[in-house]
């Protein structure tokens, strides 16, 4: 407030003033916002990718049957036989929690094959 109101016209005149000034300071802290949320992309992207390392994501038993049984039988015991017992453990549970998650994506690599061992080329249903 630069002054003193004394008359009704005033006090109208400043509650546009500050009605324009709110809607300013609006359009500011969106445009904030949006540069914040562009700055921190990379971080939340990488917030994604440990997400889906250290949890699994549940779906259909023979995909994570297959999963366990690959990354246990080439892995485990071909790539990391001479490796050390923390080796051996931990990277097998991230392969698999990560794996997990691509697997199950709409348009992977499992619904390929899918597709390739349905009946007539059409996936059956479960």
């Amino acid at each position: 407030m630069t002054k003193k109101i004394t008359t009704y016209k005033e006090m109208l005149e400043e509650e546009e003033r500050l009605q324009q000034l709110l809607k300013a300071q609006k359009l500011q802290l969106q445009s904030d916002l949006q540069g914040i949320k562009h700055e921190l992309k990379p971080f939340t992207n990488l917030a994604g990718t440990v997400k889906k390392f250290l949890t699994r994501k549940s779906g259909q038993a023979i995909t994570s049957f297959s999963i366990r049984l690959l990354v246990d039988g080439l892995v485990k015991n071909l790539v990391l036989a001479r490796a050390g017992w923390l080796t051996r453990m931990a990277v097998p549970f991230f392969l698999k929690n990560y794996a997990s998650h691509f697997a199950n994506e709409p348009g992977s690599f499992m619904d390929k094959l899918k597709h390739m061992f349905g009946r007539n080329g059409k996936v059956r249903q479960e």
